[in-house]
């Protein structure tokens, strides 16, 4: 948030700031109250790999967004593809499994994301540390989101 709020940025008011936050978490509470739906409807493998796309899509919107109002936008499809694929894979992923494996494969997913979020925080660390003077930071944080929704849809 501090490098997009700079003046040359995207000139953040804390409640443009506030919005740019909530709007992913309001995405992704409304991409897991119908992810589920969507799924039983269209199928998981489907669901999944539609997700991913809408990933992709709206984190390169986030990097490329000129203004706040664009952000908030695409930040809200980002949350739908998080709360979408935070129901639709871990089913996915206990239906497709042997019973005798199902466990360990729903706990290695979940393990997966908690290491995606601190590798996250680490590359955003590395990038503000040395590339922090350049105002167009964020972007290069934001855009590194897109490669977990590659390894998705080519997962899948």
């Amino acid at each position: 948030m501090p490098y997009m709020s700079k003046s040359d940025q995207l000139n953040l008011t804390p409640a443009t700031e506030g919005l740019v936050a909530s709007s992913l978490l309001l995405g992704a509470a409304l991409g897991a109250m119908f992810g589920g739906r969507l799924s039983d409807k269209n199928g998981r493998r489907t669901n999944i790999l539609t997700l991913a796309v809408l990933f992709f899509i709206a984190t390169l919107g986030c990097s490329l967004a000129p203004n706040a109002s664009i952000m908030i936008a695409c930040r809200f499809l980002l949350g739908l593809a998080v709360g979408g694929a935070s129901v639709t894979v871990p089913t996915y992923l206990a239906e497709m499994a042997p019973m005798e494996r199902r466990g360990r494969m729903v706990t290695q997913n979940e393990l997966m994301i908690v290491t995606g979020q601190l590798l996250a925080f680490t590359f955003n660390a590395i990038l503000g540390t040395t590339l922090g003077e350049s105002g167009n930071v964020w972007r290069f944080m934001v855009v590194i989101a897109s490669l977990p929704a590659v390894v998705l849809w080519f997962g899948c």
